[in-house]
């Protein structure tokens, strides 16, 4: 079975495969044999010669027939009816188009709106049929071609048996518009309309995409910033594009057929207008007082929408079409030349003042508002003059309005974008700080519970016998305490983002005692850091000591710390346009081995040198990696500290010159102290030459100096100069040889010196040193650097209280050996001319004697608070501010 099939399928194909090669043999022979050639007519773009007359019947009452019998006005294809009561009937003679041309053609009637224009042809009898129907105001089941453009499908075939003796056609318009429009009558070959006519279409429908696209961009952002500027400008370009539309055939036709039928449509045109207008008015008005420094009236807003209310009730009630244009166009021109000539006067008085970008925007706005006001006013008196000049925008008219749409809403996209793009690389650097941060504070907090865990382990230790290693876990304690301290104190100014009082520093000194006290700090038998530089030692900059010390000793550590053990390191302190780099090298082999880089938390170290301009770099060279640390430190400060702290400098006319070019013009250095009684005998035992000197300079006028270089000397000359004993002695921590502590020993020991009070001058790695000091004799013990007040009133203190001591000693021996007391051997304590209490006036008294707020408590049985309360009191009725002051008033 399956073979017959097979036998048959095959006998099939062999038939089918010879009757089509017969057919190929005969097409082979004469393949043109039933082919003839036809004549196909080229595309005509040439609209028909025509000639135009109109008569327009004010009874509406009249048949074709009998309009046919009146007396049409000849006028050019181009003409404007203006506004008219009635039908208007537009009579179109043209010859008989030539076999060439065709036979289908389009009747188009122009681009100005039509409520309805219908076209009539004759018959062989005589009589005018119904041919085809376009408008503004019908719907789009009663248009023969539904068009956005005014046109009617129109064949010659119809009319080629009705010409008249001199071989003319004839056809009839019945139209009529509440807007008096102007009409241009074409008859343009069909295929050459339509070919434009699609064109066209596409390139509307792109414009109109990117005119939505552009107003609701300023209405979203308008709305999600919550700016009314934008909302209003966006909603106002809306209400354009609306009008656009509605001018273009757009809305009537596609959008809001069903509403065309209502009465008054072609109305729309002045309602969207309106609104427009106004909504504009109002946006340029708000966002010129946004960008200037004009006000707008509370009552503006509201006025302008009664004006618009106004205006829709009277196209309502009002029925005459030439009224409601007059009044239309009174209310545009006037709204454009307001807008128009704000613009200018801000443009032309205010340009200084005023953002570049509001510049830009109101030219833009300027040409649009200037083009449109001449435009509608060309459009109300080309009504009532059909001259040249008032007809330029009548086919134009729609491109102007396109050209306004873009000059008003582009400027304001193009500011809209430009706050985004900012607003995004705000946010961009937001997240960016955000990361940082985070990594930041997870690193110290990493690092301070490291520190936290170093002084937790070392106190639960069991205490040593041996001294030396009780010191040494008290300095690991202290040490992890002083970093933990610097941290902190690096967080809250990082997180504050806020610049540190700034001080005068040497700068090079103060790197050098940095490494100084960095090599302590691990130690060793071997300085871990050699210390070089080409800064001059005179070399004065503003800097806040503490917030430098951190970031440089932090620098450096985190470098030893993740480097190889190969000591020492050469640290490089270089300067470069008041930009000071430290630079340090740190080896990549050992053993001929590479050693890798370790990642490097200095997130914090980075973040505290952003405060001066600096940055840390790491850069991979061939046999090192090169660590730098660059600092701007100028030798200007604006932070308007009026009384620097003192550091190190040199001679006087030196020291005042730079520090007097740091501050204002018309600040100089005052030194505010209390000036002491009598010139008291100073001595000043100081290694370095220029802290020696600055010293000088600050107490030369209220007291006899004298200087001294090293411990040897000193010793010296207090054994010698018995007949001029000093009051005060000033002394360096750090002096030759040893340290002053065994000065001041020496000096507590000799009977003519021990009752001088001593001053002892500490560098700030020494500052765990001072309990040590003050416990062997001080009197006081200061820190450097130190504010120039801290010094001086310091020796104010240290003088008013030997006085007021002494006075009172003389008192008591007076009184045992019934000695008269004179006014040249002491001072009596005024009265109390204060207006004090007697609390108050016991408390002074006491803190006049030298009393602190605890022995003043102590004595009067009463809470350190309620001295302290007393204290203010006291201060506010004796108009003073400080101890000295009141010292120096109760003498």
């Amino acid at each position: 079975m399956k073979s017959k099939s097979l036998a048959f399928t095959l006998l099939f194909c062999m038939l089918n495969t010879l009757v089509f090669a017969q057919q190929n043999r005969q097409y082979g022979l004469n393949p043109q044999e039933h082919l003839y050639p036809e004549k196909i007519p080229a595309q005509q773009k040439t609209p028909l010669p025509i000639q135009v007359s109109y008569f327009i019947d004010e009874t509406t009452e009249m048949s074709l027939e009998e309009v046919a019998q009146q007396n049409f006005k000849p006028t050019k294809p181009k003409f404007n009816p203006g506004f008219y009561k009635g039908i208007l009937y537009i009579e179109i003679t043209f010859r008989h188009p030539e076999p060439k041309q065709g036979e289908e053609f389009i009747v188009y009637l122009g681009e100005e709106p039509l409520d309805f224009a219908e076209l009539y042809i004759p018959d062989q009898n005589g009589k005018w049929k119904f041919f085809g129907r376009t408008g503004r105001m019908i719907l789009k089941t009663q248009m023969t071609l539904q068009s956005w453009r005014l046109c009617i499908p129109f064949d010659t075939s119809f009319t080629k048996d009705t010409l008249d003796e001199d071989g003319f056609e004839h056809i009839f318009i019945r139209t009529q518009a509440y807007i008096g429009s102007p009409i241009d009558i074409r008859i343009e070959p069909s295929r050459y309309f339509f070919s434009q006519t699609y064109i066209m279409l596409i390139t509307q429908f792109l414009l109109i995409g990117f005119y939505i696209a552009i107003a609701l961009f300023i209405l979203f952002y308008g709305i999600r910033s919550k700016s009314l500027v934008a909302i209003i400008l966006g909603c106002g370009a809306l209400s354009l594009i609306l009008l656009i539309l509605q001018q273009k055939g757009f809305g009537p036709v596609y959008l809001w057929n069903a509403l065309s039928s209502l009465p008054h449509s072609p109305r729309l045109i002045y309602y969207l207008g309106t609104i427009t207008f106004t909504l504009n008015f109002i946006g340029f008005v708000l966002f010129s007082a946004e960008h200037t420094a004009l006000s707008v009236p509370n009552r503006f807003i509201p006025l302008m929408l009664i004006i618009l209310l106004v205006f829709f009730t009277m196209c309502i009630i009002i029925q005459s079409p030439v009224i409601v244009f007059t009044i239309f166009t009174i209310l545009t021109l006037s709204m454009t030349a307001a807008a128009s000539t704000g613009l200018i006067y801000i443009l032309t008085h205010h340009k200084e003042s005023v953002p570049a970008n509001y510049i830009k925007t109101a030219i833009c706005w300027t040409i649009a508002l200037v083009v449109l006001f001449i435009c509608q006013l060309f459009r109300f008196l080309r009504v009532f003059f059909d001259v040249l000049p008032f007809t330029l925008f009548d086919r134009d008219r729609f491109a102007v309005l396109d050209i306004v749409f873009l000059l008003i809403t582009i400027p304001v996209g193009l500011n809209l974008i430009t706050k985004l793009s900012k607003n995004i690389r705000n946010m961009d650097t937001e997240n960016k700080s955000l990361t940082q941060s985070q990594a930041l504070y997870r690193n110290a907090t990493r690092d301070l519970l490291n520190l936290s865990n170093v002084i937790l382990n070392t106190i639960r230790l069991p205490l040593p016998q041996d001294k030396s290693l009780l010191e040494r876990n008290k300095t690991l304690i202290e040490s992890a305490a002083l970093h933990s301290t610097d941290i902190l104190n690096a967080i809250a100014i990082v997180r504050d983002n806020l610049i540190p009082p700034a001080h005068p520093i040497l700068i090079a000194s103060f790197f050098k005692s940095c490494i100084k006290a960095f090599n302590t700090y691990f130690e060793g038998k071997q300085d871990i850091l050699t210390f070089r530089t080409n800064i001059p030692e005179s070399k004065l900059v503003f800097a806040n000591e503490q917030l430098l010390e951190f970031i440089i000793k932090n620098f450096m550590l985190n470098v030893v710390n993740n480097s190889p053990r190969i000591y020492p390191y050469d640290v490089h302190l270089t300067e470069h346009e008041n930009t000071f780099l430290c630079i340090l090298k740190t080896p990549n082999f050992i053993n001929n081995e590479r050693i890798e880089p370790q990642p490097q938390n200095v997130e914090l170290i980075e973040a505290a040198a952003h405060i001066y301009g600096g940055s840390i770099l790491t850069e991979q060279l061939s046999s090192a990696r090169r660590h730098t640390l660059s600092l701007t430190l100028d030798e200007s400060t604006e932070t308007g500290i009026k009384y620097p702290s003192v550091r190190v400098s040199s001679n006087e006319e030196e020291i005042m010159s730079r520090l007097n070019k740091t501050l204002k013009a018309e600040q100089k250095i005052e030194i505010e102290s209390e000036p002491i009684n009598r010139k008291a005998n100073i001595f000043i035992i100081e290694q370095n030459i220029e802290s020696r000197r600055l010293l000088e300079n600050i107490l030369r006028k209220e007291a006899n100096i004298f200087s001294i270089s090293n411990r040897t000397e000193a010793w010296d000359n207090l054994q010698n100069k018995t007949e001029v004993l000093p009051d005060i002695i000033i002394m360096e921590y750090n002096l030759p040889a040893k340290n002053g502590v065994e000065l001041l020993t020496k000096c507590k020991a000799h009977p003519l010196i021990k009752t001088v009070p001593v001053i002892v001058l500490i560098d700030a790695q020494d500052a765990r040193q001072k309990g040590m000091i003050l416990k062997n004799g001080a009197t006081a013990c200061i820190v450097r650097p130190f504010h120039i007040n801290e010094l001086t009133n310091t020796i104010h203190a240290i003088l008013n209280t030997t006085q007021i001591a002494r006075e009172s000693v003389i008192s008591h021996l007076q009184t045992a050996m019934n000695i008269p007391t004179t006014q040249t051997e002491t001072k009596s304590i005024p009265e109390n001319d204060y207006g004090l209490s007697a609390r108050e006036w016991e408390i002074a008294r006491l803190i006049a004697e030298g009393k602190s707020d605890k022995d003043i408590a102590l004595l009067l049985n009463i809470s350190v608070q309620t001295v302290s309360t007393h204290n203010k009191k006291i201060f506010k009725k004796m108009n003073i501010h400080s101890r000295v002051e009141l010292m120096n008033k109760i003498r």
